[in-house]
């Protein structure tokens, strides 16, 4: 009878955690659905400095496709393998193809990095999935939950008493987006995060559920900026 009650006890544990790893899974793809073959294509303007002395300063509208490659599940994260994050045409150059990153997400954060090449980022990936807790520490949390207006995290210089070298939620609103694939019930909660420095800052929209809908890079010196759209999505589940 024991016996009989030690197993019954042991399943229901073991479904219990089941349910709730696929809750947190759930959870993470309802917030930035990044699953395997989801794509988003962004337009919008891009300036340039080339490089060598003297070069004048380029600029063009430009056509940029972010992929989910592959997706990986760990008891505390969700592990997107992706190609194309907007930061990559931060700073442009003619010809540049999309880099590799790693979309990575808990309950508290969305994270990011970028890689030189695949396989660093998928040794990367394979750490997380490990619970390497020292590989997350490449990553930087982009964006922090509760989404709420005035929060500031990501701090960089404790000293400061503003909101620079620190992510901050600036505003919040409700808009009706034109996004092909996109589908709403109505409008849509966009949350406005800011990163300012003294050489550069970041704009970046984001909508739970559709992910970055706009991304703007600009440098304070040299000549590097992108302004992205999101223009179209593509769900595969």
């Amino acid at each position: 009878m024991k016996t009989s009650i030690y197993y019954i006890c042991l399943l229901f544990f073991l479904g219990t955690a089941s349910f709730s790893q696929a809750q947190a899974g759930e959870k993470a793809v309802s917030l930035f659905p990044l699953v395997k073959g989801n794509y988003w294509i962004y337009k919008g303007k891009i300036k340039w400095t080339p490089e060598g002395a003297g070069q004048k300063v380029k600029s063009k509208s430009l056509t940029w496709q972010m992929n989910t490659h592959d997706v990986m599940e760990s008891a505390k994260y969700r592990i997107a393998l992706v190609t194309g994050f907007p930061n990559d045409v931060a700073w442009y150059e003619e010809g540049m193809t999309p880099q590799y990153s790693l979309v990575v997400q808990d309950d508290k954060c969305i994270y990011w990095n970028g890689y030189e090449n695949r396989d660093n980022a998928m040794e990367a990936a394979k750490a997380i999935e490990a619970d390497n807790q020292s590989s997350m520490s490449d990553l930087k949390c982009i964006i922090e939950f509760p989404l709420t207006k005035g929060k500031k995290y990501g701090v960089s210089d404790e000293s400061r008493p503003d909101t620079m070298y620190a992510w901050y939620l600036k505003k919040i609103n409700k808009v009706r987006l034109k996004v092909k694939g996109y589908k709403s019930q109505g409008p849509a909660t966009r949350f406005r995060l800011i990163y300012r420095t003294n050489p550069d800052h970041i704009i970046m929209e984001f909508v739970p559920g559709l992910g970055i809908t706009r991304y703007i890079y600009e440098h304070h010196g040299t000549v590097a900026f992108e302004d992205l759209h999101l223009v179209e999505y593509d769900r595969k589940r």
